[in-house]
Parts: C-alpha cells; structure tokens; sequence
C-alpha cells in the first residue's frame, strides 16, 4: 500500500524538499503521482542520486573518494 493509495496529502515542506532534490520533473512525477520503485541504477540515470555501488565495499570505497566533501 502507498502513500497515494491511502490519500496521503504531501505537506508543502517535503513537496519544497523533492522538488529541491529531484531536478527532472519527469522523475518528480513517477516518483510522488505514480509512486513508482526503481533501482539505484535507474535513479542515477534519472539524476535522482549521485551514484549506486554494489555492495558494502564498494558503496565504502565511494564514499571515501568523495569530491564533494
């Protein structure tokens, strides 16, 4: 059961938030109307986060060699 199914309302702060973090309206949209499940691989394409690893050494290894620090 999602958010949407239960008639949730998203208050204007996590709507400000979103909008903030997930640039692409497209992704916005598939995200909070059709409260759609990705992988990390597709939220990377979609620019919804920076980068996906796999597993534990990898996602460690990443956050080590950070740029952006």
């Amino acid at each position: 059961m999602s958010e949407l199914d239960i008639e949730l309302t998203i208050l204007a702060w996590a709507a400000a938030l979103i909008r903030c973090k997930v640039g692409e309206p497209a992704a916005r949209r598939d995200l909070l109307l059709r409260v759609a499940k990705m992988k990390a691989v597709e939220a990377v394409e979609r620019g919804i986060v920076y980068s996906a690893h796999d597993g534990v050494e990898g996602t460690v290894k990443a956050a080590q060699n950070r740029w952006w620090f």
